[in-house]
């Protein structure tokens, strides 16, 4: 257990740096449109590359958990990689590296490539995770040979975990709908209160202007 854990983190590592490596190399191919078998290749593995690295990191987390079958080591380590991952993408460099490759050109670097590497680790947080809620069904299914009982625990699990996160998602949809429509509507408040102000400057101005040109025609 300890070889492959050993070899599991040989293989993410490699990986950390391989994969941006790789995704920096084909920076330039989003600017290539030609239809050509190279070009289809070039797309192929640029989509390719972060599976490797997210799979790498998935095998790293599974050798871990193999390390111990007790549940409360396996919920220290999701819940230490969830924490890493959001400080990572909450720090300003992860945001900076994201808006420069976006924009492509000098800030498109391997270094932001690899502070930009976070994203990809999805796939890793959520086996942990469903390591964790599957403990009970697992526990469940130990306790019976029948496959259709087995079948209908996993049906039973899988019912539940999809409306669960359905319920979430929906429900952080709508909180971030609610506070994107109350920041637009303060930017509209705001520019309603300037807006007088500056109308009024507007028409002071005006009259003054009106005053010079009528005293210039007298002269």
């Amino acid at each position: 257990k300890h070889d492959a854990l050993c070899a599991a983190a040989v293989y993410a590592s490699f990986t950390s740096i391989a994969v941006p490596f790789g995704l920096w190399l084909l920076r330039g191919h989003d600017e290539d449109r030609s239809s050509t078998i190279i070009s289809d290749q070039k797309t192929l593995l640029r989509l390719c590359l972060p599976m490797f690295f997210a799979w790498a990191w998935k095998d790293f987390v599974g050798a871990v958990f193999s390390l111990d079958e007790k549940l409360w080591p396996e919920v220290i380590v999701a819940v230490v990689l969830t924490l890493v991952i959001g400080l990572s993408e909450a720090l300003p460099v992860f945001r900076r590296s994201q808006a420069a490759i976006k924009a492509g050109g000098s800030g498109d670097t391997l270094c932001a490539r690899i502070a930009a590497m976070p994203t990809n680790l999805g796939l890793a947080v959520g086996y942990a995770w469903n390591q964790i809620f599957a403990y009970g069904p697992n526990e469940l299914k130990a306790m019976t040979s029948t496959n259709l009982f087995i079948m209908m625990i996993q049906v039973v699990y899988y019912l539940i975990v999809i409306s669960v996160i359905t319920a979430v998602s929906i429900a952080w949809s709508r909180n971030h709908d609610v506070k994107a429509l109350a920041a637009e509507q303060s930017v509209r408040a705001e520019g309603s209160e300037v807006g007088p102000e500056q109308n009024g400057d507007n028409e002071g101005k005006q009259g003054v202007q009106q005053q010079q040109q009528q005293q210039q025609q007298q002269q």
